[in-house]
């Protein structure tokens, strides 16, 4: 199984699987132009792509749905609240939408994906575990905690692409306005690199060997210092970054290297 991360951040998020000539990608809110070059250049073809599965309908995660799903010619699948705020948010143009229940399973072939419910201000959004049937990896992102249901899906997953957003000292000291830095802050927000890296470690004992921490923030955090937070961690928790698990942050313009586990 492969993954990589096409970009990850407030300006565009898209990721990529594929295993046995099946590719799927987790939104799309990266322009399609983009978005196949670099399936192209990991030796995708875009026709490859069975399903486009989405987490959440907010704008950096779907803004480019119609487009790369003219590029793909994918279905879109999604729970129903999520597809209703699409549709009513005109983010769904030409799009073929399958409701996929959150904590469903989606076969699609050589690739199996499970949906677990995120802690968002969305309409209902989700994470993903994916599965080849040999190993497991999951996509946890735009969350402000992690709930039991998504810990306990994450859990023995061997790759774990999970939110880093911000600095929680920098958001304070920032110049957001007091609304914005609350709702990052609070339970429906966003996962700081403290949290995150609290998690990390958990998800190490539980058989994780690598590490993508995603969505960092512009403004309010830096991938040196989210690594630096969460690689210190780990560290007091026993685990070796470099010997006991890799650990790098998704770009937010370009894409990872492609990960085969």
């Amino acid at each position: 199984m492969r993954f990589f991360s096409i970009a990850s951040g407030s300006k565009g998020n898209c990721i990529c699987i594929e295993s046995g000539g099946v590719a799927v990608l987790i939104d799309a809110g990266v322009p399609s132009r983009r978005t196949v070059e670099a399936l192209r250049c990991a030796g995708i073809a875009p026709d490859s792509v069975r399903g486009i599965f989405i987490t959440h309908e907010h704008s950096d995660h779907v803004k480019c749905l119609p487009y790369v799903v003219r590029a793909t010619k994918a279905p879109v699948f999604a729970n129903m609240n999520t597809i209703n705020a699409l549709n009513l948010r005109a983010a769904s143009d030409g799009c073929a939408f399958y409701e996929l229940p959150t904590g469903r399973e989606a076969d699609m072939g050589e690739l199996s994906l499970r949906s677990f419910r995120t802690s968002h201000d969305a309409a209902e959004s989700v994470g993903y575990v994916v599965t080849d049937g040999r190993t497991r990896l999951a996509v946890c992102t735009d969350t402000g905690r992690m709930t039991k249901e998504a810990a306990d899906a994450i859990s023995g997953c061997r790759l774990v692409y999970i939110e880093s957003n911000h600095d929680e000292e920098m958001l304070i000291s920032g110049s957001y306005p007091a609304y914005l830095k609350d709702r990052i802050l609070s339970s429906r927000g966003h996962l700081s690199n403290a949290e995150s890296a609290c998690y990390c470690r958990a998800f190490a004992e539980s058989g994780a060997e690598h590490f993508i921490l995603a969505h960092l923030s512009e403004e309010n955090n830096t991938p040196e210092l989210a690594l630096s937070t969460v690689g210190g961690i780990l560290a007091v928790g026993g685990v070796t970054v470099g010997k006991d698990c890799t650990l790098e942050a998704a770009g937010q313009h370009e894409p990872s290297r492609v990960y085969e586990i």
